[in-house]
């Protein structure tokens, strides 16, 4: 699958974070998660999906709360959830 990594600043400790976060989410969701970006000046992601309903939805921030207890994550993280078509 390729990949585009693309950073608009310096490289921050979040980026690193948003790095193995999305890995997680590409190895549980499989092809239904086409990308994952980081914006604003606090942790929030955008993750992008091919299909959307509750069961994903519920899924994937599950999966956000799980990996911020895992690594230990002091503020959490803030979870946008959009359909391929609706970005």
């Amino acid at each position: 699958m390729p990949i585009n990594l693309l950073l608009r600043k310096k490289f921050e400790a979040f980026d690193d974070i948003i790095i193995y976060l999305s890995r997680k989410l590409f190895s549980e969701f499989g092809e239904n998660i086409i990308r994952v970006d980081s914006f604003g000046d606090g942790p929030a992601i955008r993750v992008v999906v091919g299909e959307k309903n509750w069961d994903i939805i519920n899924g994937i921030v599950e999966a956000v709360r799980s990996f911020e207890r895992e690594n230990n994550l002091k503020t959490p993280i803030i979870v946008h959830i959009d359909e391929v078509d609706e970005i």
